[in-house]
Parts: C-alpha cells; structure tokens; sequence
C-alpha cells in the first residue's frame, strides 16, 4: 500500500482509544526490525475495516471545493512505477538486512523508498521552512580552501534540511549552528572523516620476522624481535621486547602529513602482566627533530596505550618513537603491538555548546563553522545513516552533541570505526536527549584506557531527561550506554533496545550506570559476543537511587583480554559500591528479568548470573529497599573441566544492615546455584526467602552444588534460606570451603 494510500484509509478508520502511558511490552528481535524498517509509516494502524460498512468514495474530488485541480491539492504518485528491489534480490526483512553500505539500493532504505513512492534524491515537496539539500547546495556550501567539501553549516533557525544526495567529506561533515534545527537525511548516506589513511607502515608488526622488521629502526632496542602474538594483542605477531634491562627504542620510517593546522593522533599497545616498565610514545617531525606530540601508558601491566595527540604547523613528515623506560636496575619484558598514526576529531554531525577549548578538532572546523557553532539547541536528525570513512580517524564520534541543549535521534543508523571513538557523545546535555529505533555499529579492535569507559552511547552528567527506546547498539568495544551523574529530577529510561557487544577490554556492560538516580531500565535484549550485562556501579562517591530493572533478558559470555589474561567472571548483572568511593545504593527494584551466564574452553574460567558485592560504610546502606524478587538467575558451564566454575547468584559481600530482600527467584545452574562469600569479604544479615534451586540440564553433566559456602578467611554470619524449593534434582546440601567462620541456616 503506497503512502497515499494509507492517508486515505484512514479517513474510514474508527476512532482509537489512546495508548496505554505504561510499559510496552518487550517485542522479539524481529519485531524491532520490523519497527526499525517501518517506522513511521503507518504501522500503527488499524486493520482495515469493512468497506460496506464504511463506505469510501472513489472520487476524492467531492472533498474539494468546485474547480479546484487536484494536481495542485494532492502528491501525485505513479502507480505504475516498479517497485524498489534489494540489491540481493531477497526480501530485505527475511534475509535479516540491517545495514547497508553506501550506495546499496537494498535493504530497508529500499522499502522506504518503494513505501513513500520518492525517487532517491529528490527531497519530498518543499514545506515552510524546509531547505533542500542537493548537489548545487553543497557546492555552494563554504569550505576551507585546501580542504575539500565540508564542514557544511546549518545556520537556519527553526529549519528543516532534507538531503537529497549522498554526502562524502574528509573531514567534519556537518556543524549545526542554530536553534530548532531537523536534519531529515531521507534515506541518505553522510560519510565523514574519508581522508587517505595516512602511510604508517607495518604498525602492527605483520610483515618480517624475527629483528628483521620493516618499516621500523631497531637499532636502539636490542632486546626487541618479533614473536607469535599470545597475549591477547592483535593480528599473528607482536614485537616483543625482553628480557632487558635499561631503555629499549625503537624508530619509524618517516610518514607523509597530508594537511598542516589540524589534529592527528599516534598509538601504540603493550601487553604484559606483570611488566614494570615506562611506554612513553613521541612524534617527531622527521626534518628537524622537534617534538610535535607525546603520551604516556597510564599502565603498562594493565595494557593501557599510549596516545599522542598533535598538530602540525607544517607537512613535514613524521616518524614515531617508542621507548620502554624500565625500573633502575631493574630486569622486564613486554609485547608492543599496533601502532597507529590516524587524523583525529573529525565529526559526522557537531551540534553542541562546548566552548573552543572543549572542543577536539576546532582548529579544523572552517572560520565560519568555529564562529557559530555554539547555537545550536533543540536539534533533531532522523531517517539516514551516519558513517565514518577510510581514514579511521582516532575519537571521531559520528554525533558528537557535548552540552547540547535539546536532541533527538530518530531512525539513524551509525557506523564507527576508529580507536576511541563513541558513536554518540551526549555529555553534559541539557533540556531533553531522546534516542529511538536508531542502529549503532562499531568495529573498532582496540580503545586506549577502558577506566574512560568508552561507551556506544555516553550521557555523562546529562541535566535532562533521557528516553533510549527501540535502538540497536551492535559490537561495543567497551560499553553500550553509559550513564552517570544525571540529574536527579529529570528521568532516565532505557527500554526495548538489543544490545550486542564485542568488548575488547574489560568492564565491557551493555549498560553501565554509576550515580544514577530516578531511571528505569525495561525489556532490554543483551546477548554480547563478547562482554558483560549490566553493570549498577558505586565506584563514583555520589548515590546510586531509585532504579527498576525489570523484564530484561541478559545471556553473556567472555573471553580473557590483555588486562586480565587469567579471567575475572562474565557476569549478566553486578551490584556493587566496594570499590572506589563507595557510593551508595538505595531503592533498587530489579524483578521479572532473566540472567544468565555462560562460559566453558576458550572463555573465561568463570561465569556468575548475578554476582553483588555493597559495602555499608558508617550505616549509609541500613535497609538499603534493594530487591531480587521473580528473576530468573542461571550459569551454565559447557565442559566437565572442573576448572571452569558456573554460579547462578553470588553473594561477593554484603555488610550487615543493608538487609537485602531477594526472593522468588529461581538459581539454576548445572554447576552452583548459590554461592555465599568469594573474593570480595564477609556475608552478613541476609535472608533469602522462597527460592527455588534448580539442576539444569543445559550445559555438560557434572558434580552440581546447590549451596557453596565459603572463600578462604571470609565469615558467613546470620545468613537464612527460608522456604527453599528444589527442582529437577537440585539438593539444599552445603557444600562447606574456607576456613572463615560460617552461620547459615537452611530452611
């Protein structure tokens, strides 16, 4: 049914009763597709009534005032027109399309253009306020010389720019420099950041063999050879360096720069657990030696880059110099692997506040661009796609919104690609951050430091409310949505978005909040390829208040990574303040949802559903109203390998007095269905009233455990099962570990 007419349908369609204002029920993936195709385009509707009952005339100009012509009242659609095809010839729903490359006429970009009957390119009729963008409009644009198209100012307040072509630049593609801007990119594609990669050569140590490295000066680093990568670095060789005592550094060929006057980042990567030494990084320029840029690994053992950020007043060529700097009279080893040298802070789409010097990349904007942007307020882009080009630019955000006052995002789909970079950078934002069946993919291998948690979508400190629904955030390197310090007056919900990461760090949740107050967390679909779930974190000292978390469903598994190759646990929800600052945590209600964990060979040696850890500093968490009631908890273990451990609810530590409420649930695992005292301390004062201990029959036979109680030193004191059910086998036996002293009773 073409767009007209659905129009004229619904003027014989009975009256709706309003939508109920509670919560929508969580749809399949399927249907979010579904929505993510349709949206907007009268999926909403009701069926078609009886036409003998309600009566249609087949001449709509009886609606019209005598003469009128009706070309001029009504859009004109060709009915003959064929119908848009995907580019695999399939239906674009069935065969699971969700992203296409520019230039792909299939997929969902397709069915709207078939559904709206708009030829692409050609912007829908113009309306008030309503400017085309086409070729001759961005030819028209101002660009800075030198630079190629672009960034292209949105300066027209209260407009709405509709895309009619394909955009490609460099560099920034678009500043929004007004108030009550709409974007419409109408089924188009904006790539940003295209420039040539810059010609590093062998930066991740591939081609050579043992001293033998092209492309790299090993002269000054005799302890330096390369080996198979085995230390969760990347690709099949690392440079490894060791055992050695005193500096070892190493050298690149000079490398071209393209442009003068903007930024540019470096890189390198170590790994090494137990490494003790100094990773400083510093670009130098290749003709007269002077020092444009340097950075320093915040932890070397911990895996952490080094960056170097820099800008060029020349185009003299560069060369990168590592050095690994070890304690005095000290002996240390360590591997380096994939040095990077990439432009920086290019940006899809700027519409923010921030002041110049907050800015990264301001020095490239264009003159024009640097001295508006800063109006921008209530901004709105919607129905295209976002893409970051070949020059895989270090912290180029596809929408970069720092301090925006007012944003929607609506029907957008984003593509990232460079190290650092977040797909959507909301911190600071005022009035109202509305994100909805939008789709964010990352393929970015590596981040720099996961203590900045890099996020998918980061809404730090927001002073606004914040409505996240319908999204898909697909292959986070780190987290999928981080949220802290929001303003407490304002809400924060997070409901029916799938979540997808592959984490290459740790601390990888598809959601992570810390000092959150008044947010609701609902209907979330998260199944990681590699990662965590969700994460309410005290590590921040402000209060964590005021949360639901209810009927998600969390199925996660993890591998090791360069910061902890022996393994910390893949877990699908942690409540914790034991770490950090100890923020509080009160008013929690976390029902109705399913979490599970799973792990076995080629993971990480541990997988716990829910693992809680609260510590209650000078009584700050008495009667802290936390609740687990209804929930479905489960860990799964593959392999009969007992050194794989599998633990459905996991009580880390809990200090006396917070009385935690946690019943009905159901703990299954085929390993430990619950576990009272690990690593993190004494467990005090808990009942845990009328749940079930389930044996599962997924994952390999195996000894099952239905209560462990123990770890090392640590004192179980005061902890009541009351009313336990057991089903498919499950036993209420206390398997008895440690030498702390113990008080549970089983009842």
């Amino acid at each position: 049914m073409s767009m007209i007419d659905r129009w004229r349908s619904w003027f014989r369609r009975p009256a709706r009763r309003s939508r109920s204002d509670g919560l929508r029920p969580r749809p399949a993936v399927e249907e979010l597709e579904k929505r993510e195709v349709l949206s907007g385009f009268g999926t909403g509707l009701l069926s078609e009534p009886d036409e003998s009952r309600f009566p249609m005339p087949s001449d709509v100009t009886r609606f019209l005032p005598p003469g009128t012509d009706l070309g001029t009242r009504f859009l004109q659609v060709d009915t003959d027109a064929p119908p848009a095809v995907a580019g695999n010839r399939q239906d674009p729903l069935a065969s699971g399309i969700r992203f296409i490359a520019p230039g792909n006429e299939g997929g969902f970009l397709a069915l709207l253009r078939q559904d709206s009957g708009a030829t692409r390119g050609t912007p829908p009729p113009s309306a008030m306020n309503t400017i085309a963008i086409d070729a001759d409009w961005l030819a028209g644009a101002p660009a800075r010389a030198g630079r190629g198209p672009g960034p292209y100012v949105l300066d027209q307040a209260g407009a709405t720019y509709v895309l009619g072509t394909d955009v490609r630049t460099e560099g920034t593609a678009f500043v929004v420099a007004a108030p009550d801007v709409t974007l419409d990119l109408n089924g188009h594609t904006v790539v940003y950041g295209d420039s040539a990669p810059l010609g590093l050569r062998n930066g991740g140590f591939e081609e050579g063999s043992g001293r033998d490295v092209p492309g790299w000066d090993l002269s000054d680093a005799p302890a330096a050879s390369l080996t198979s990568n085995t230390s969760h670095l990347f690709g099949n060789q690392v440079l490894h360096l060791g055992p050695f005592r005193g500096i070892q550094r190493i050298v690149s060929d000079p490398v071209a720069i393209p442009a003068a006057g903007r930024t540019y980042a470096a890189t390198i990567t170590p790994s090494g657990i137990d490494a003790r030494s100094t990773l400083r990084l510093t670009v130098l320029d290749a003709i007269t030696g002077a020092v444009l840029g340097s950075g320093v690994s915040d932890s070397t053992p911990r895996g952490y880059s080094a960056v170097a950020s820099f800008t060029p007043l020349t185009t003299d060529p560069v060369q990168l110099r590592i050095e690994v700097i070890p304690p005095p009279n000290s002996l240390d080893s360590l591997d380096l692997d994939q040095a990077t040298l990439t432009v920086s802070n290019d940006y899809g789409i700027v519409a923010s506040h921030i002041s110049r010097g907050g800015l990264p990349g301001w020095v490239h904007l264009s003159p024009e661009a640097q001295a508006v942007y800063r109006n921008a307020t209530n901004f709105t882009v919607k129905n295209g796609s976002v893409v970051q080009g070949q020059g895989n630019g270090y912290a180029s955000s596809p929408l970069f919104f720092r301090e925006l006052a007012g944003v929607t995002v609506d029907n957008v789909q984003t593509h990232a690609t460079g190290m650092d970079t977040q797909s959507l950078d909301a911190t600071y934002a005022t009035a109202h951050v509305t994100i909805l069946n939008s789709t964010f993919r990352e393929d970015i291998d590596n981040i720099s430091n996961r203590m900045l948690n890099f996020a998918t979508l980061k809404l730090n400190n927001t002073s606004a409310p914040i409505d996240i629904e319908g999204n898909h955030l697909l292959g986070s390197p780190q987290a999928g949505i981080v949220i802290a310090r929001n303003d407490p007056q304002f809400t924060v919900v997070i409901r029916n978005n799938e979540f997808r990461q592959n984490a290459v760090t740790t601390n990888g949740y598809g959601i992570l909040l810390s000092a959150a107050q008044n947010f609701e967390i609902a209907g979330n679909t998260i199944v990681p390829a590699n990662g965590k779930g969700i994460d309410l974190d005290g590590y921040a000292g402000a209060p964590l208040l005021d949360g639901n978390i209810h009927d998600n469903y969390v199925d996660v598994q993890e591998v090791a990574n360069r910061e902890y190759p022996r393994g910390l646990e893949a877990v699908a929800l942690r409540l914790r303040n034991n770490l950090g600052a100890g923020g509080v945590q009160r008013i929690l209600n976390i029902t109705n949802n399913t979490f599970i964990a799973r792990t076995g060979p080629g993971q990480l040696n541990e997988a716990q559903a829910v693992r809680i850890s609260y510590a209650n500093n000078d009584g700050a968490m008495d009667n802290a109203g936390i609740t687990l009631q209804g929930n479905l908890i489960k860990a799964i273990v593959s392999t009969p390998d007992e050194s794989f451990r599998a633990k459905a609810l996991v009580l880390d530590r809990v200090d006396d007095g917070i009385n935690l409420q946690i019943s009905g649930n159901v703990l299954e695992s085929n390993d430990v269905s619950l576990a009272v005292a690990d690593t993190g301390g004494d467990v005090t004062g808990v009942d845990l009233a009328f749940n079930t201990l389930r044996r599962s029959d997924e994952g390999a036979p195996r000894p099952y455990t239905g209560i462990l109680a123990g770890y090392d030193t640590h004192e179980i004191r005061r902890v009541r099962l009351i009313g336990t059910g057991l089903d498919n086998g499950a036993t209420a036996n206390v398997v008895w570990v440690g030498a702390g002293f113990k008080d549970l009773a089983v009842g």
